[in-house]
This record gives structure tokens, sequence and C-alpha cells, in this order.
């Protein structure tokens, strides 16, 4: 398996050889040279790294031990941004000042409690405790708590869409069976939908209230794309549109059209395709989800989760 090397490599990482990898562990399967943040960096530079890197998260470190303090995720700016629980900061703390509560640290908004393992752990079990877990990603640390490296859903999918070393042979056992499972045995067949003509707020609002990363739009019955976090991060932190948020008039920045974030026609497959095809499908695409069409019709969603859920033999929660 050839290693992969992140994009978002931070410039005083770029001449570091590569660690040590062996063969079936977390780092190798995952990504080394993590984007991290020091936790004093505020919202905003959180919002601005997420964006410059492609990354919807951040792990948060002591910038002098490079020790991890948390995790802030793109659904954490959504859900700071669109009124959700984290928004109260913006209210309590700094009676609606956008601008003085974006330049907070990002501490006050990350996440903790974040699910981790030792990068020399199985890459087996490693996927499985993010099934168990309903986490998307395992933050690698090394004994003395500093980050070496990162096991995405993302990395899951790549690993399940490339040749296996043949040593690693219930690893390979694993991944082959992907190709003999149909998409309807893991898709959710419960899909919630956002109205294409709804404002991007009304479907961040959504987002929130269901902890969902992604919304499919709808309109006059037809799949017209899929927005996720890192979408309306992305749109939220541009030059123009940051602006109208900071500047008090944030309601015209949200009263936008949420189709108006839809970046590419919608990408979908089919029941009856296999979970590696889908999984190809995603990684070659770059989404971490594709709609799932029966007869012309919307059937259901499979996601990066299902495939890792898929691998662990266990229905997502």
């Amino acid at each position: 398996m050839k290693k992969k090397h992140t994009k978002d490599v931070p410039p005083k990482f770029l001449n570091q050889p590569p660690p040590h990898e062996k063969h079936g562990t977390a780092l190798w399967a995952g990504t080394w040279n993590v984007v991290c943040v020091p936790r004093t960096t505020t919202i905003m530079g959180a919002v601005k790294t997420m964006m410059e890197h492609g990354v919807r998260r951040v792990p948060v470190v002591d910038a002098g031990t490079h020790k991890l303090d948390g995790v802030v995720y793109t659904t954490h700016i959504v859900d700071f941004l669109g009124g959700g629980s984290l928004h109260n900061l913006v209210k309590n703390k700094y009676g609606n000042n956008m601008l003085a509560a974006i330049n907070e640290d990002v501490r006050a908004i990350m996440e903790r409690d974040v699910p981790t393992t030792a990068p020399d752990a199985h890459v087996l079990d490693s996927i499985s405790a993010m099934a168990e877990k309903g986490v998307g990603s395992l933050i690698l640390l090394n004994s003395s708590r500093q980050v070496v490296g990162i096991l995405t859903e993302r990395d899951v999918l790549t690993l399940a869409t490339e040749d296996i070393p043949p040593e690693l042979h219930e690893l390979a056992s694993k991944m082959d069976t992907l190709d003999e499972v149909n998409v309807e045995e893991v898709m959710s067949r419960s899909v919630v939908c956002a109205h294409a003509d709804d404002t991007l707020l009304d479907g961040m609002k959504l987002m929130i209230s269901k902890g969902f990363r992604r919304l499919p739009l709808i309109k006059d019955g037809v799949l017209i794309g899929v927005i996720t976090s890192s979408d309306v991060v992305r749109y939220l932190g541009e030059g123009d549109v940051f602006g109208k948020l900071v500047g008090g008039v944030a309601d015209e920045a949200m009263a936008v059209p949420i189709k108006s974030l839809v970046r590419r026609k919608a990408l979908t497959t089919e029941t009856k395709s296999s979970i590696k095809g889908a999984a190809l499908s995603m990684r070659v695409h770059g989404v971490g989800s594709l709609p799932v069409i029966d007869e012309g019709t919307l059937a259901g969603i499979i996601t990066e989760r299902d495939v890792v859920c898929a691998i662990h033999d266990r229905e997502c929660e």
C-alpha cells in the first residue's frame, strides 16, 4: 500500500522524514504530519486553518509540548454561528458581539473528550473503536500524549479501495468482503433532506438539531446536491460574508438560499452497488457520502461511517 501524504502538511514539517511505519498499524493506515493549532488560536484562526488546508477537524495542542488539548470540528463552527448551544458564548459572554466572540480562544468551543489511540494500535482494532464510539476519527498519540497522526474515515476509505499487502491476511479478507455486500444492506433509509430554497440558517439549524454534518437538498422532488458542514464553514469564512457576520448584518449572510452552497452535481450510487464500489466513488470524488437511488427515487444515503461500520460487521447507530 502506497503511503499517502495529506495536502494539509504545515511548512514546518515538510522536510521531516516520515515516521517508522509498521504494516497494519493505525499510523500506517492513517495520516501523519497533521495540521494542528495552538490552544491560544482564535475561533476565526481555526476557521481559516480549516479553509486553507481543506480539513474538517483540527487538533488543538499546547504550543510548547505539542500535547493534545482537544479538537475543533466544522460542526462546532456551524453550531457556534448557527444558533446552537455553542452560540451562547456569543449571546451571553459577548452580548451578541460576533467580532469579539470569533476572537475568543478556540478552547471555548473545542471538544475535550477526544477519542485517541496509539500509533501502533492494530488498524482493525482502531476501525472497530471508531465504529463502536460512532466517531469519524482517532487522534494518534505517543506515550507523552503528543499528536503524531490521525486515522479518519477518509483514511479507511483509502484502505478499503487499495491493494492490501499480502502478509496482512485478516485485513485483506475484511476488505474483500466489501465487494460482496450491497449498499442497500448498510445505507441509512430514513434520509432527512432540506428544501433547496430554504435559507442557510434553516439548513444550519437542521444540521444542529439532528447532529448531521451533511444535508441532501431537494427541489420539486429532485435531488440537486448535498451540502456539508465544511461547505458552510467555507462560505461563512469568506471575506465578504465574514464581514457581514461581524459587522452586525449576520441575518443577510444567513438568508441566502442553501442551494447556493452546492458546488457540484449530486453524485449518487444505486442500492445494488457494492460497498467497495461506493467507497471508491466517494474516494475518487472527495466526498463523504452518496445518496442512494432506486428506480429514480431517493432510497437512502451511504456515508464514510457506514463503510467503517461495515468493516466492523455492525449496523451504524
